[in-house]
């Protein structure tokens, strides 16, 4: 079995669903997930052949899907969905419950992982048809490998592996009838391979730091008054322009000495009186 990794920023697992069914972490965490998922691929390229290639973490264009493993091969593609939960758990047609160890009963446990196995198959399929591809077998798998876990099975709406069934499961794809040829295989596995994001057009409006301590430039000129006001010889010329005559002139003088007089004679009355 050949195995192509592909990794970036958003291939890396989320704490939750988020926004939307990215990269859904199934189970305990990061650390466990990715040693779930070199637990299967080792069993898987102890016992498939070349025929079968398996792309990791593959981002759909134009979606929040991330699928951390797609196994291609001649029965078709399959999405493996490594989940590491522990304890009972109920798959009945979509219903997802988990036991209630206190009332030991079933109550419906989120997220739903029947329910997200069948909308990433979806996805994928069409996604393969926008790319030119005629239908194709796509299943999701839902493969426990925490060997803690029972899963009580009624017609599950998904596919449900078991770590230690893992070995039939592959028994089973390498007896299954081809509906695909090796060409037919390798371009289904270039088309998942190429996928490139579209690259982010650059704004010609400049980002805002509203937190920023810069300094914003005043965003108005000068009040128009103000850049009316006449300066340097202008303002002479402009006053040579008041209609005043020398007589005016005379008493705006002898009134500006006798508020001085005035102001000076207060002050020392101040003075002396303390």
């Amino acid at each position: 079995m050949k195995v192509i990794e592909r990794s970036s920023k958003k291939s890396q697992p989320a704490e939750g669903r988020g926004g939307g069914l990215g990269s859904l972490r199934l189970g305990k965490g990061l650390g466990a997930e990715l040693q779930a998922q070199e637990t299967i691929i080792s069993i898987l390229g102890r016992l498939l052949d070349n025929r079968f290639t398996l792309v990791r973490n593959v981002e759909l264009p134009q979606s929040q899907y991330v699928i951390p493993m797609l196994l291609i091969g001649p029965p078709g593609v399959k999405v493996l969905l490594p989940v590491t939960l522990r304890g009972v758990y109920r798959a009945r047609l979509d219903e997802w419950e988990q036991m209630d160890e206190l009332r030991q009963n079933f109550k419906p446990a989120t997220p739903n992982l029947l329910i997200y196995a069948q909308q990433i198959a979806e996805a994928v399929q069409a996604y393969l048809k926008t790319q030119g591809y005629k239908p194709s077998s796509v299943e999701a798998v839902l493969v426990f490998t925490d060997p803690g876990v029972y899963v009580e099975m009624a017609k599950p709406a998904a596919r449900i592996v078991l770590i230690d069934a893992l070995e039939r499961f592959i028994a089973g794809l390498l007896q299954s009838p081809p509906y695909q040829d090796r060409g037919e295989v390798q371009a289904m596995v270039d088309a998942f391979t190429r996928i490139l994001e579209a690259p982010v057009k650059a704004s010609s409006v400049p980002e805002q730091d509203v937190f920023s301590l810069v300094e914003e430039q005043p965003r108005s000129k000068l009040p128009e008054l103000v850049r009316r006001m006449p300066r340097g010889d202008k303002a002479v010329s402009a006053l040579n322009k008041i209609p005043f005559t020398t007589r005016q002139w005379y008493l705006l003088g002898c009134l500006l000495i006798l508020n001085i007089v005035i102001l000076v004679a207060f002050v020392v009355f101040i003075l002396i009186s303390y």
